[in-house]
């Protein structure tokens, strides 16, 4: 392989590092302040209102005290969620299978939407970027260590 041809592969695996390190950003669930405000496809989390689990105990059992999943609507009235997920007051939490369930607005003390976390991100990216840069001079500079010319070998 000649220089160029390490060149361009290290260039490759670099970028693709970078887009794994982008696509694995970090997230966060932040408070919707008019209380249900949520769109189709929205990731959300639920608190439940005690009235909430009560009502719903027959669907998910008891205590539980915090619903996540995707928001498939939403009205005036409530919204409908695709579960992914639940945790009871126990501390215990459980993975559902995407069942969609209504939640009526008195069902819900909060509603919070997951929004990208700008801050980690930033850092979490720098520090792939940094890596990235690191190994790519831990492989050897700028092309990959090998010696090239007519030159090599003499003194």
């Amino acid at each position: 392989m000649n220089g160029r041809q390490w060149i361009r592969r290290r260039r490759t695996a670099c970028f693709g590092l970078a887009a794994v390190v982008s696509a694995n950003a970090c997230y966060t669930f932040v408070p919707v302040r008019d209380g249900i405000g949520a769109n189709a496809g929205d990731a959300v989390e639920l608190e439940l209102s005690d009235a909430g689990a009560a009502r719903l105990t027959p669907v998910f059992g008891p205590r539980v005290r915090l619903v996540t999943g995707r928001v498939t609507s939403a009205g005036d009235s409530g919204v409908v969620v695709a579960v992914a997920e639940l945790a009871r007051g126990t501390g215990g939490t459980e993975r559902w299978n995407g069942d969609t369930v209504r939640f009526a607005r008195t069902d819900v003390s909060q509603l919070s939407r997951q929004q990208l976390a700008r801050g980690t991100t930033i850092v979490l990216v720098a520090a792939g970027a940094a890596g990235v840069i690191l190994g790519g001079r831990a492989l050897g500079g700028s092309n990959g260590g090998t010696k090239t010319g007519t030159n090599v070998g003499r003194q």
